[in-house]
């Protein structure tokens, strides 16, 4: 039995934190009920490349849940809403206030006929009176707006670059079943459920840790390193004689060493890089020579060397490269299902590895739009055929199987 086994989780979430958030649940054990619009998702059409008319997209955040395609903005569909919300344990959104209003998906609506529910809701801006918590919020418009965009890219470039991964969904979806399983402890304490109220705005900056806070101790603004570590020298990309790597020198006993296996006369004993404070001052001068001597040997020598020396490095891989790993395959990190649609289906797996090893025994793959819409209404809703009939006759919901 999985922790959250007997968790039932209603999940109104699109696009990835919310998704990626409810995933990660279902990786523990909760039922999670995937409530879409009658034309889905918006990341099932983000593409191409597409499989089988699924979005990869889609794909990577959706897994292990059931799927009812629902109108609500229908009376009939938002009643059908109300009751499912009424049975389930958890709710995730990512509605703007007003449009949670608007519902009567605010939280004092909700807790009026199921005051043990746990709303975890996700925003650009939080739930309150500020002027622009209504506004629309993407990873990209967020990264730009909380200064992530402003320390990267290349260094002493005027052109803002995003993260190459949705960076701020996925945290903020970590963050959310944080706050999740915490208020599921606390429910088990107080026989309370809880609001959550989670914005990318706050996630943002919390997670902006040492740039940040080094703002706030002495006013600096930061600029963009490409690679290189603002407070920490080396600790960035370099160029060997044919391929980059990376070199990640972050104590002294990890610097003498560098000096020990480089031998070079420009290094050792020199007082302008002795300690890590100096070498941060100095760090153009430093950069310069250990780039030359970089650059006179091949990467697999260089890897070879800092290995041999107890020295943090890495190639820079390619995705190619990485799933080609044999650390990859060791660590289990992809899982393979049946997609009714695709066959065979390789997915990233969880990271989360406990004292029971991980298994793909009981995973079920991305759903299709309103694959479960009947199986839902009947058992879960309990709704007899006619009503359903209804439903789907009306466009209140869509049911692309009678059954899974």
């Amino acid at each position: 039995m999985k922790a959250l086994t007997g968790i039932t989780v209603l999940d109104l979430s699109t696009i990835v934190s919310g998704p990626f958030c409810t995933q990660m649940l279902s990786d523990m054990g909760a039922d999670v009920i995937k409530v879409e619009p009658i034309s889905g998702d918006p990341t099932r059409s983000w593409g191409p490349p597409f499989i089988a008319h699924e979005s990869p997209y889609f794909i990577s955040v959706n897994r292990g849940k059931k799927s009812l395609a629902l109108d609500i903005g229908s009376d009939e569909g938002l009643k059908l809403l109300y009751k499912l919300i009424q049975k389930s344990d958890v709710l995730v959104e990512n509605f703007k206030p007003d449009r949670k209003k608007k519902y009567g998906l605010d939280y004092d609506n909700i807790k009026s006929f199921n005051p043990k529910i746990i709303h975890l809701s996700i925003t650009g801006f939080g739930n309150g009176t500020n002027p622009v918590q209504n506004s629309p919020a993407l990873d990209l418009t967020m990264q730009a707006l909380t200064g992530i965009m402003s320390v990267t890219g290349p260094k002493n470039e005027d052109k803002p670059v995003r993260i190459g991964v949705a960076w701020l969904d996925v945290l903020t979806g970590l963050t959310g079943v944080s706050g999740i399983l915490a208020a599921l402890i606390q429910l088990g304490r107080s026989h309370e459920g809880q609001f959550i109220d989670l914005s990318l705005f706050d996630v943002a900056l919390m997670s902006s840790i040492n740039i940040g806070e080094t703002f706030l101790i002495n006013g600096k603004i930061p600029t963009r390193l490409g690679s290189e570590h603002p407070q920490i020298v080396p600790y960035q990309a370099f160029k060997a004689k044919d391929s980059w790597f990376t070199l990640a020198v972050v104590t002294e006993k990890q610097y003498g060493r560098l000096i020990d296996l480089l031998s070079s006369s420009s290094l050792t004993n020199n007082p302008r890089f002795a300690t890590n404070s100096n070498r941060v001052t100095n760090r153009e001068d430093l950069i310069c020579i250990l780039a030359k001597i970089f650059s006179k040997y091949s990467r697999s020598y260089w890897l070879k060397a800092f290995s041999e020396f107890n020295i943090p490095s890495s190639p820079i891989n390619n995705i190619d490269d990485v799933f080609e790993m044999e650390i990859t395959k060791d660590r289990n990190n992809i899982w393979n299902v049946n997609h009714p649609s695709i066959g065979n289906l390789p997915l990233l797996a969880n990271a989360l590895q406990h004292t029971t090893p991980r298994s793909v025994s009981n995973e079920t793959p991305p759903p299709l739009l309103g694959q479960h819409t009947y199986e839902l209404l009947r058992g879960f809703a309990n709704l007899p055929e006619n009503e359903i009939e209804f439903l789907k006759n009306n466009g209140s919901v869509l049911c692309s199987q009678k059954n899974n």
